[in-house]
C-alpha cells in the first residue's frame, strides 16, 4: 500500500470547477482491475488475484465487493474490471 494512501489531494464539490487527474498506460491485452482502498485494505493482492482467476470475469466485481463486505469493510468498496 502506498504510504500516503489516506491523503486527499483533490475532492469533488469544494470548488466550482475540478481539474481531473489521470494516468495513461499502455494496455494491449489481459485484465485491468481498478479498486478503492475499501477493497485493497481488506484483501491481499493474492486474495484478489485468486478471485479474478477463479470467477467468471463478469462476476469478479461483485465477488470482490462481497469478499470485502464479508470482512466488515468500514470503507466504500468500488471495483471496475476491463478486459481486452
Amino acid at each position: 500500500l502506498h504510504p500516503k494512501k489516506n491523503i486527499i489531494t483533490r475532492a469533488v464539490g469544494i470548488l466550482p470547477q475540478v481539474d481531473g487527474e489521470y494516468n495513461q498506460i499502455q494496455f494491449t491485452s489481459g485484465v485491468l482491475l481498478s479498486c478503492t482502498d475499501g477493497l485493497s485494505g481488506m484483501l491481499s493482492a493474492d486474495e484478489i488475484l485468486q478471485i479474478v482467476l477463479n470467477e467468471k470475469i463478469d462476476e469478479v466485481p461483485d465477488r470482490l465487493i462481497d469478499a470485502a463486505n464479508n470482512l466488515h469493510s468500514n470503507d466504500n468498496v468500488t471495483v471496475t474490471v476491463v478486459v481486452r
